[in-house]
């Protein structure tokens, strides 16, 4: 096959950079698929609720004590505002 002009050229080097590309990244899909079931260890169900259950309760706490923070700042920005006002 002979190409004739700079824009075929081109063109055929996307189209080999794309087939790359695309085998490129289903290599490490299939080897990112491959490690995980053989090389990680993975908590038992029962410890990873539990420890799941203890993210959600600080996470919740966490949240709670940042809007408690942000009303108090509120109020104390509102009140030094309304006092330099008038």
């Amino acid at each position: 096959m002979r190409i004739e002009s700079l824009s075929e050229v081109c063109a055929e080097q996307g189209r080999n950079m794309q087939d790359n590309s695309k085998k490129i990244m289903i290599t490490y899909i299939k080897e990112s698929f491959e490690e995980l079931k053989n090389n990680v260890t993975w908590l038992e169900k029962g410890k990873a609720s539990n420890l799941m259950v203890i993210v959600a309760v600080f996470s919740i706490l966490f949240a709670l004590a940042t809007w408690g923070v942000d009303s108090l700042f509120s109020k104390l920005i509102r009140l030094y505002f309304e006092k330099l006002i008038g």
